[in-house]
Protein backbone atom coordinates (compact mmCIF):
# COMPACT_ATOMS: atom_id res chain seq x y z
CA UNK A 1 0.00 0.00 0.00
CA UNK A 2 2.82 2.44 0.88
CA UNK A 3 4.44 1.90 -2.54
CA UNK A 4 1.13 2.74 -4.19
CA UNK A 5 0.82 5.97 -2.17
CA UNK A 6 4.40 6.96 -3.05
CA UNK A 7 3.75 6.27 -6.73
CA UNK A 8 0.53 8.28 -6.61
CA UNK A 9 2.30 11.28 -5.03
CA UNK A 10 5.11 11.09 -7.59
CA UNK A 11 2.74 11.18 -10.55
CA UNK A 12 0.64 13.91 -8.91
CA UNK A 13 3.73 16.14 -8.60
CA UNK A 14 4.97 15.11 -12.07
CA UNK A 15 1.68 16.04 -13.74
CA UNK A 16 0.62 19.12 -11.78
CA UNK A 17 3.85 20.80 -10.64
CA UNK A 18 5.42 21.31 -14.09
CA UNK A 19 9.03 20.80 -13.05
CA UNK A 20 11.90 21.97 -15.25
CA UNK A 21 12.95 18.34 -14.83
CA UNK A 22 11.78 15.62 -12.44
CA UNK A 23 13.80 12.43 -12.37
CA UNK A 24 12.62 8.88 -11.83
CA UNK A 25 11.79 7.27 -8.48
CA UNK A 26 11.60 10.54 -6.55
CA UNK A 27 9.81 10.05 -3.23
CA UNK A 28 7.55 12.77 -1.86
CA UNK A 29 6.47 11.96 1.70
CA UNK A 30 3.31 13.64 3.02
CA UNK A 31 2.90 17.40 3.30
CA UNK A 32 5.85 18.32 1.05
CA UNK A 33 5.38 21.91 -0.14
CA UNK A 34 6.81 22.89 -3.52
CA UNK A 35 6.63 26.36 -5.06
CA UNK A 36 8.25 27.38 -8.33
CA UNK A 37 8.76 23.82 -9.61
CA UNK A 38 9.33 25.09 -13.15
CA UNK A 39 12.73 26.32 -11.87
CA UNK A 40 13.64 22.99 -10.21
CA UNK A 41 15.78 20.28 -11.75
CA UNK A 42 15.44 17.14 -9.61
CA UNK A 43 17.51 14.02 -10.28
CA UNK A 44 16.69 10.33 -9.82
CA UNK A 45 16.10 8.60 -6.46
CA UNK A 46 15.71 11.84 -4.49
CA UNK A 47 13.76 11.61 -1.23
CA UNK A 48 11.77 14.55 0.20
CA UNK A 49 10.78 13.69 3.78
CA UNK A 50 7.50 14.84 5.32
CA UNK A 51 6.84 18.53 5.87
CA UNK A 52 9.83 19.72 3.82
CA UNK A 53 9.43 23.07 2.06
CA UNK A 54 11.15 23.67 -1.27
CA UNK A 55 10.59 27.15 -2.63
CA UNK A 56 11.99 29.13 -5.57
CA UNK A 57 11.25 32.75 -4.68
CA UNK A 58 9.96 35.04 -7.43
CA UNK A 59 12.40 37.81 -8.27
CA UNK A 60 12.38 39.82 -11.53
CA UNK A 61 16.19 39.90 -11.80
CA UNK A 62 16.46 36.10 -11.70
CA UNK A 63 13.34 35.17 -13.69
CA UNK A 64 15.04 33.05 -16.36
CA UNK A 65 14.09 29.80 -18.03
CA UNK A 66 17.04 27.97 -16.47
CA UNK A 67 16.66 25.95 -13.26
CA UNK A 68 17.59 27.83 -10.10
CA UNK A 69 17.38 24.82 -7.80
CA UNK A 70 19.30 21.72 -8.85
CA UNK A 71 19.13 18.59 -6.71
CA UNK A 72 21.16 15.74 -8.18
CA UNK A 73 20.65 11.96 -7.91
CA UNK A 74 20.24 10.14 -4.58
CA UNK A 75 19.91 13.22 -2.38
CA UNK A 76 17.94 12.93 0.87
CA UNK A 77 16.02 15.93 2.21
CA UNK A 78 15.13 15.48 5.90
CA UNK A 79 11.85 16.00 7.74
CA UNK A 80 10.87 19.66 7.93
CA UNK A 81 13.87 20.89 5.93
CA UNK A 82 13.45 24.27 4.22
CA UNK A 83 15.24 25.17 0.98
CA UNK A 84 14.66 28.72 -0.31
CA UNK A 85 16.31 30.07 -3.44
CA UNK A 86 16.18 33.30 -5.38
CA UNK A 87 19.23 32.77 -7.59
CA UNK A 88 20.92 29.36 -7.27
CA UNK A 89 21.17 26.40 -4.92
CA UNK A 90 22.91 23.28 -6.20
CA UNK A 91 22.86 20.11 -4.09
CA UNK A 92 25.09 17.49 -5.67
CA UNK A 93 24.60 13.73 -5.73
CA UNK A 94 24.38 11.61 -2.59
CA UNK A 95 24.26 14.62 -0.25
CA UNK A 96 22.14 14.29 2.92
CA UNK A 97 20.21 17.26 4.28
CA UNK A 98 19.20 16.72 7.92
CA UNK A 99 15.83 17.35 9.58
CA UNK A 100 14.78 20.98 10.10
CA UNK A 101 17.77 22.34 8.20
CA UNK A 102 17.38 25.71 6.46
CA UNK A 103 19.30 26.52 3.26
CA UNK A 104 18.81 29.95 1.67
CA UNK A 105 20.74 31.93 -0.93
CA UNK A 106 19.63 35.36 0.31
CA UNK A 107 19.08 37.53 3.39
CA UNK A 108 16.45 40.13 4.22
CA UNK A 109 17.32 43.82 4.34
CA UNK A 110 16.73 45.35 7.77
CA UNK A 111 18.80 48.55 7.79
CA UNK A 112 15.91 51.05 7.61
CA UNK A 113 14.25 50.98 11.04
CA UNK A 114 11.29 53.00 9.71
CA UNK A 115 10.28 50.35 7.14
CA UNK A 116 9.08 46.84 7.93
CA UNK A 117 11.68 44.21 7.10
CA UNK A 118 9.15 42.51 4.84
CA UNK A 119 9.10 45.62 2.61
CA UNK A 120 12.85 46.28 2.46
CA UNK A 121 13.71 43.63 -0.09
CA UNK A 122 16.51 41.07 -0.27
CA UNK A 123 20.30 41.33 -0.08
CA UNK A 124 23.32 39.00 -0.26
CA UNK A 125 21.78 36.96 -3.08
CA UNK A 126 24.65 34.54 -3.71
CA UNK A 127 24.73 30.90 -4.91
CA UNK A 128 24.90 28.00 -2.44
CA UNK A 129 26.61 24.73 -3.36
CA UNK A 130 26.45 21.51 -1.36
CA UNK A 131 29.07 19.23 -2.87
CA UNK A 132 28.75 15.51 -3.53
CA UNK A 133 28.37 13.26 -0.50
CA UNK A 134 28.14 16.05 2.09
CA UNK A 135 26.12 15.43 5.24
CA UNK A 136 24.31 18.39 6.78
CA UNK A 137 23.14 17.53 10.31
CA UNK A 138 19.83 18.37 11.98
CA UNK A 139 18.78 21.99 12.58
CA UNK A 140 21.65 23.48 10.55
CA UNK A 141 21.38 26.87 8.84
CA UNK A 142 23.33 27.31 5.60
CA UNK A 143 23.69 30.98 4.64
CA UNK A 144 23.98 32.60 1.21
CA UNK A 145 27.20 32.36 -0.77
CA UNK A 146 28.42 29.19 0.98
CA UNK A 147 30.00 26.10 -0.55
CA UNK A 148 30.13 22.96 1.59
CA UNK A 149 32.85 20.63 0.37
CA UNK A 150 32.73 17.09 -0.90
CA UNK A 151 32.07 14.42 1.78
CA UNK A 152 32.11 17.05 4.50
CA UNK A 153 30.01 16.89 7.67
CA UNK A 154 28.22 19.80 9.31
CA UNK A 155 27.33 19.09 12.95
CA UNK A 156 23.80 19.52 14.27
CA UNK A 157 22.63 23.04 15.19
CA UNK A 158 25.50 24.73 13.32
CA UNK A 159 25.27 27.96 11.31
CA UNK A 160 27.41 27.87 8.16
CA UNK A 161 28.42 31.39 7.13
CA UNK A 162 31.59 30.64 5.13
CA UNK A 163 32.92 27.90 2.87
CA UNK A 164 33.78 24.50 4.33
CA UNK A 165 36.56 22.60 2.51
CA UNK A 166 36.26 19.06 1.12
CA UNK A 167 36.58 16.18 3.61
CA UNK A 168 36.06 18.32 6.71
CA UNK A 169 33.93 18.21 9.86
CA UNK A 170 32.61 21.60 10.94
CA UNK A 171 30.51 22.56 13.98
CA UNK A 172 29.36 25.64 15.86
CA UNK A 173 27.95 29.12 15.42
CA UNK A 174 29.50 30.15 13.13
CA UNK A 175 30.64 26.73 11.95
CA UNK A 176 34.38 26.11 11.96
CA UNK A 177 36.41 23.07 10.94
CA UNK A 178 37.36 20.73 13.80
CA UNK A 179 38.49 17.68 11.79
CA UNK A 180 39.84 16.90 8.32
CA UNK A 181 40.35 13.60 6.57
CA UNK A 182 44.05 12.74 6.21
CA UNK A 183 44.46 10.39 3.23
CA UNK A 184 48.01 9.43 4.29
CA UNK A 185 46.84 8.27 7.72
CA UNK A 186 43.53 7.00 6.36
CA UNK A 187 41.54 8.65 9.16
CA UNK A 188 39.92 11.86 10.37
CA UNK A 189 42.29 14.03 12.41
CA UNK A 190 41.58 16.96 14.72
CA UNK A 191 42.42 20.44 13.49
CA UNK A 192 44.27 22.73 15.85
CA UNK A 193 42.36 25.91 16.55
CA UNK A 194 44.14 29.23 16.72
CA UNK A 195 44.00 31.01 20.07
CA UNK A 196 42.98 34.66 20.10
Amino acid sequence: MKKLIIAFRYFKYKIFSRFYHLGWKVIFEKNVILRGAKYMKIGNHVNFDANSVIYVVKHPKYDTKKPRLIIEDEVGIGIGAVILTVNSIHIKKCAMIGPHTVIADYDHRYQDANVSIKNQGLINIKPVIIEEGAWIGANVTVCSGVTIGKNSVIGANSVVKSDIPDYSVAVGIPASVIKKYDPQKGKWVKVRRKCN
